[in-house]
C-alpha cells in the first residue's frame, strides 16, 4: 500500500556505521510524490513515532522541533529533519521502524532504517 500513498517517508543514516555508545543519528524525510499540493505536518515529536523492538524508542529532533504545524508540499518537494537517538552498548544491528502520524485513506506513510553499531 505505501507505493500507492502521494507521500514517502524515508530514513537515512548520518553514518553507515555506528560505535557502542554512540547517539544514533539519521535523517528523516518526506517527499511529495503526487502530482498535486499537499497540505502536511512539519516533522518533529507530534507528527513522527519511532519503534525499535516494538518499542518506542527515544529520539529528539535537532533544534527540538515539536513539528505538527500545517506546511505546502508541492509536487516532488520534501522537508526533513535529523533526529538523534540513545546509544547502544553492544554491538547488534537492528531496525527502526518511523511512523508519519497522518492517515491517508486509513494508511500512514513510515520508513525502515537498518542501523549497525560496532565495538
Amino acid at each position: 500500500q505505501q507505493q500507492y500513498l502521494p507521500l514517502r517517508l524515508y530514513l537515512r543514516p548520518l553514518k553507515e556505521t555506528y560505535r557502542t555508545r554512540e547517539d544514533i543519528e539519521f535523517e528523516v524525510v518526506l517527499k511529495n510524490v503526487s502530482k498535486r499540493n499537499m497540505v502536511v505536518k512539519s516533522l518533529g515529536y507530534e507528527s513522527l513515532f519511532f519503534l525499535f523492538n516494538n518499542q518506542v524508542w527515544g529520539t529528539s529532533p535537532s533544534g527540538g522541533a515539536q513539528g505538527g504545524q500545517s506546511v505546502v508540499l508541492k509536487s516532488g518537494e520534501s522537508i526533513s529533519t535529523v533526529f538523534k537517538g540513545v546509544s547502544f552498548q553492544r554491538p547488534q544491528q537492528f531496525d527502526i521502524y518511523c511512523i508519519y502520524r497522518m492517515t491517508i485513506d486509513g494508511v500512514n506513510p513510515y520508513g525502515i532504517l537498518q542501523v549497525k553499531v560496532i565495538e
